[in-house]
């Protein structure tokens, strides 16, 4: 892998810890000894940034498992910084192309002394990157796919030309894709299709889109949708009847007890992000929150599930919250509802975590720790570990107490498992390829694990002191692709950073009691 290379820093003195070393799904190394520190220029321009990790990466091979070949870089994609922490996250490329999961973020003190490196690199030469046809037409292979008769196309994170590494055959150019179905906004997809070579054309991935729940400091907007049996979209969410807490003309005539509901909760979550964090709206850039609420009011069929639902639309930046059935309904009322699906789009900003298998897992994990955590920070609820108890009706509440149980995920609506034994078997990584059929490997339900694991340690150490802990490790610690073992070495690590010692011993008891 060839760089233009910045000399890292090398500085003698005790005072420095070892660096340990994150690979996925493994036991963590070290690098160094007690004699040695690096310590990384944090006011470097991003491309000095990336060679001096990239230098590291280059000086260290053996332990990182990783050559690299000619063409290989990196480019910084998110960097965070607070008074004790950095953390510098890097996208693997070749040739000016990002490979699908591969990453490195390097994690200092606030002076730039290097602690830790999470890592997952691909080796990747001798790939054409020369699509042999334009997005376009990828659109309409995906298209044909998906039975999607008229594709809308989003944009999320990651779209365009990438490098995809399949299970099978090993890495690809692929165009990926977010398309829906543009009349009804149905059969939302991610597609992949290869772009190169003797299988360009071929689909080697699909996957659904939408994480759903089955004045502010931050600008809102809140849309209402009852009046029209149009679903929402980027071009028409419904009738703005709420800007930053302020009616619009039309808010004067068709303001509802939902978009009330919904611009108070945005105000409550948005805040909670700002005033813990410093963290601004869902993309830390005080983007504006655009929600459309009340979808399907006079959707008669609601073939799409929609109105007995809440999502957040990555590829459209927006938030649904449906009308609500005889099921479930109140979404927008419900703040751990909409700090679940908040917290989403947080992820999709930072870590951005894969929605499938365990990293999918660990993206509803962390929309329902957040959500929980939102709910008892204004609240106060007698039971704090349960998502969305107050969307429950009819046979469902009298069947149930919550959407979710982290305490006891066997009581949820939908069972979880709750220990590492009990995760059904074909959602296991090793044996699962994500689709529509099988919820992305089960990311709704094997979230019930890491779930308990949370409930448990916020049991042990309260839940102030782990907001920090759970942010860092959400945003500035975790790989795309992690898995659940990833997860608990960065809680730890983060743990041994920001709280008492009889605080991280509760932690990783925490997570040996669901087996991880």
């Amino acid at each position: 892998m060839v760089f233009t290379v910045l000399c890292l820093v090398f500085l003698p003195g005790g005072s420095f810890a070892s660096i340990k070393i994150f690979k996925s799904g493994e036991m963590p190394r070290v690098l160094g000894d007690k004699s040695a520190g690096i310590v990384l220029d944090l006011d470097a321009p991003d491309e000095a940034m990336a060679a001096q990790v990239a230098e590291l990466v280059g000086s260290n091979t053996s332990t990182f498992g990783f050559v690299g070949a000619e063409g290989g870089s990196f480019e910084v994609s998110q960097k965070t910084r607070d008074n004790d922490m950095a953390s510098v996250r890097l996208q693997q490329k070749y040739e000016g192309i990002s490979v699908e999961g591969a990453e490195v973020i390097a994690v200092t003190d606030g002076q730039g002394r290097l602690e830790s490196v999470n890592s997952a690199l691909v080796e990747v030469s001798g790939i054409d990157v020369k699509p042999v046809f334009a997005r376009e037409y990828a659109v309409q292979i995906a298209a044909e796919a998906a039975d999607i008769k008229n594709p809308d196309v989003g944009q999320d994170r990651g779209d365009g030309l990438v490098i995809a590494n399949p299970e099978n055959g090993g890495p690809a150019l692929v165009w990926q894709v977010s398309i829906r179905e543009a009349g009804d906004w149905s059969k939302a997809v991610r597609v992949q299709v290869v772009a190169s070579g003797s299988d360009a054309g071929r689909v080697i991935k699909q996957v659904q889109i939408g994480r759903m729940v089955s004045a502010a400091s931050v600008p809102v907007s809140i849309y209402d949708s009852s009046v029209t049996v149009v679903l929402p979209n980027p071009v028409y969410k419904g009738v703005q009847v709420l800007k930053n807490g302020k009616k619009t003309l039309p808010g004067y005539i068709l303001i509802s007890d939902e978009a009330k509901s919904a611009n108070t909760s945005f105000e409550r979550v948005t805040d909670f992000y700002k005033n813990m964090f410093g963290y601004r709206s869902w993309d830390g850039k005080n983007v504006e929150v655009v929600a459309s609420v009340n979808v399907q009011r006079l959707g008669f069929l609601d073939l799409l599930g929609l109105k007995q639902n809440a999502a957040w639309m990555a590829p459209w930046k927006f938030f649904i919250f449906g009308a609500g059935g005889d099921q479930l309904g109140n979404f927008s009322g419900a703040l751990d509802v909409v700090g679940h699906e908040f917290t989403h789009a947080v992820i999709s900003s930072t870590s951005n975590l894969a929605y499938e298998k365990q990293s999918g897992a660990l993206n509803e994990h962390f929309a329902d720790v957040f959500g929980a955590s939102i709910e008892y920070h204004y609240n106060k609820p007698a039971k704090p570990f349960h998502i969305g108890d107050t969307v429950l009706r009819g046979e469902l509440a009298k069947k149930h107490e919550a959407l979710r149980d982290m305490m006891n995920p066997h009581n949820g609506v939908a069972w979880q498992p709750e220990n590492m034994r009990e995760m059904p078997y074909q959602y296991k990584d090793e044996h699962c390829m994500p689709d529509n059929s099988n919820d992305n490997c089960g990311v709704h339900i094997n979230c019930g694990i890491p779930g308990k694991a949370a409930a448990l340690a916020i049991s042990a150490v309260g839940w102030e002191p782990m907001y920090k802990v759970f942010y860092r490790v959400m945003t500035a610690r975790l790989l795309a692709r992690s898995k659940f073992l990833d997860y608990k070495h960065q809680m730890l690590e983060e743990c041994a950073k920001s709280l008492r010692a009889q605080d991280c011993k509760a932690i990783e008891g925490a997570f040996e009691a669901v087996g991880i």
